[in-house]
């Protein structure tokens, strides 16, 4: 662990108490963080933040959305297809605590470097359309893993394409002041972690975006160098059930780390709309207890910056 982390861990471990992470509200009073307009802004530190999840992948996903609002949790919902992207936009355009990411998931690339699919055309055409307007970028990537590695070539060129469209100032979203806006973008990379690493540093996307890769499961080498070159990570579950991944968590940057539930196993069998829940406090219970400290309130600052709710924008 790198000693500006620990640090960091000294620090938080003085904080009183452990909020609720059981899904309950906090009692906690909301703390006060000034603004640079010199206007108060709330930070609720018992909002929860599940920072790379799947509603379309739900039976019901406005139904969990709502019950994520009644919880105070906030979402950053990933999309595999611009199809499924605006189906998605569309049910949940009106939940405020939903972010849904226009994503191209590379085990939905088909074809080669030289000739992607017509249907793979499609799709990037219509993300490259849509970029310049939308903020949250995700899922994409790249993975090399052995049921999908044989379209790597394919997933390079439209992993690229997007990147490089992200970071153009005339790809860029504006706002109304023409300040231009840093997107939010959420990776992945199985087996691909240098190539993916390449590729940001390649167009400076760190520099000019915010990248969450998400479940890292790159080397030592690897983490050391996204964490060098910016990047946020999204941490669930099923990472922590491993060795290096306990590992990996008590080595990020308190102000880089996330949270996340991704694709629950749940959801393929007798999904209930629980078991995300469930998933999501566990997490925050299970990489609390390996920085030994409350990470609540820090999680919530880093992660309502990202997803563009009114916390301190200094912070």
């Amino acid at each position: 662990m790198d000693m500006s982390a620990d640090a960091q861990d000294t620090r938080c471990a003085s904080a009183a108490g452990k909020a609720d992470l059981l899904g309950r509200t906090s009692t906690r009073q909301e703390s006060n963080s000034l603004r640079s307009d010199g206007r108060n802004v709330p930070i609720d530190p018992a909002y929860r933040y599940d920072m790379h999840c799947h509603l379309g992948f739900v039976p019901h996903p406005r139904e969990v959305a709502e019950e994520a609002a009644r919880r105070h949790v906030r979402m950053f919902s990933m999309t595999v297809n611009p199809a499924e992207y605006q189906t998605m936009h569309t049910l949940l355009n009106s939940c405020d605590n939903v972010r849904v990411g226009l994503g191209i998931h590379p085990w939905y690339v088909e074809g080669s470097a030289d000739s992607l699919s017509p249907k793979t055309q499609a799709m990037l055409d219509n993300v490259l359309a849509q970029l310049p307007q939308e903020r949250f970028v995700g899922e994409i990537g790249l993975d090399a893993g052995t049921r999908h590695g044989s379209t790597i070539d394919a997933q390079h060129v439209v992993f690229e394409r997007i990147i490089a469209a992200c970071c153009t100032s005339d790809q860029a979203m504006h706002t109304p002041d023409q300040v231009q806006q840093r997107k939010v973008i959420s990776i992945h990379a199985i087996r691909a972690t240098d190539d993916v690493l390449d590729c940001l540093e390649r167009y400076q996307c760190t520099v000019k975006n915010d990248c969450i890769i998400h479940w890292f499961s790159g080397s030592s080498d690897q983490l050391q160098r996204a964490i060098a070159l910016g990047c946020y990570f999204s941490i669930g579950t099923r990472m922590l059930q491993t060795k290096r991944g306990r590992a990996y968590v008590r080595t990020i940057p308190l102000d880089r780390l996330l949270i996340e539930t991704d694709l629950l196993a749940q959801m393929s069998t007798n999904y209930d709309n629980e078991h995300l829940f469930t998933s999501l406090y566990d997490a925050y219970n299970k990489v609390e207890s390996y920085r030994a400290c409350d990470l609540t309130e820090r999680i919530a600052h880093t992660s309502a910056r990202l997803l563009a709710y009114n916390v301190d924008p200094r912070r």
